[in-house]
Order: structure tokens, then sequence, then C-alpha cells
């Protein structure tokens, strides 16, 4: 029922998935970007629902408290964080804990860390990545052809610099709902 809904919504809209979330893969993290506007998450819920693979996505843990909200988020795919002064793992080392005790984990990143323009990623999602041996998905919101694009999963070198230009290199050419503020 809910691939129908985000179907019809995403016809609607006039949007499209090019390439699909790899088959199989149990373990991984999608890098999304351009990351410029609220509306991503929408397209990603759609494009998860539409293509049935799993994922989830990372949110304060303190809105995982809120009654009847916190259980929504939490059923919607939310992973809680604690990103409080007092915590004991660093957010990167809380994640690499749920990849190294699930069967399964597959997380969606935004690695410029906000909606506004950021020529310096943050770089929690390599090492994440890195630690927990796993491949990173790129995937892409282009407004400007209004499709949602599948790139090929990357290996981790040991260069994190050259990885992360390789990553935005992809994404130069999309464009998000704000183009000022995607990848330059």
């Amino acid at each position: 029922m809910q691939k129908l809904f985000w179907q019809f919504v995403l016809r609607l809209f006039g949007w499209k998935i090019k390439g699909s979330f790899p088959k199989g893969l149990k373990k991984g993290i999608i890098v999304v970007a351009p990351h410029t506007s609220n509306w991503d998450f929408p397209l990603g819920l759609a494009t998860r629902a539409i293509q049935k693979f799993p994922s989830y996505f990372l949110i304060k843990d303190d809105w995982l408290k809120i009654p009847v909200a916190g259980k929504i988020i939490k059923a919607m795919g939310g992973v809680g964080v604690d990103r409080s002064k007092t915590k004991k793992l660093s957010t990167s080392e809380q994640i690499i804990k749920h990849f190294k005790t699930k069967d399964e984990f597959v997380i969606a990143i935004a690695p410029e860390g906000t909606r506004k323009y950021n020529p310096n990623w943050k770089t929690g999602f390599w090492h994440i990545a890195k630690e927990a041996n796993i491949p990173l998905i790129p995937a892409s919101f282009d407004y400007a052809t209004k499709q949602i694009i599948w790139f090929d999963p990357i290996q981790l070198s040991e260069d994190k610099e050259a990885d992360i230009e390789r990553l935005k290199d992809l994404f130069r050419n999309s464009k998000g709902k704000f183009p000022e503020q995607g990848v330059l």
C-alpha cells in the first residue's frame, strides 16, 4: 500500500527514480547530497518505500523520548544518537556499534551536516564506513531533472580526502532544491 501511495506522489510531482539500491546489500551508508531542503526527507521515504529496502536515519535521541511522536519517528526509521555533553561514546562510535551488533543496518546521512552550503563536509560518515568496513552508497535528489539518482557503491581507500572528492564529483551535476547551497 505504501509503495502505491509513494509511486502516485512521485508521479504527481513529476519525479522519477534512476537506478536502485543495491540488491542484497545488508550494511552500508547511503550518502545523500546535495541536501538543501527538508523536502529531501519525503523523497527519501518515497524511494525507500518504492524500492523496498531497509534504511534508517539519525536523530537526536531526545526526539525518541517524546510520547507518541517518538514512536512514530522510530517506526519511520529514526535511530537515536546521544549528542549531549555527558555522552559516553561519540556519535560515530554509537553508529559503529550499531553496525557491529546488527546483521542488517543501512543509514542515510547528508555529509554537509546542514541544508546550507558547506564546502567542508563532516567526515564522520567516512570514519564510520572505514571502521565498520562497509560501502558508501551515493544517492542524489536532482531537483533540476526531478530525478532521484543512485550511483554505484564505493569501497573506501586509505585516502579520506580523495574519497570525499570522488563523492563530491558525483554530486556536482545534481541540483538541490536551492542550487546555490549544493555541492560546488
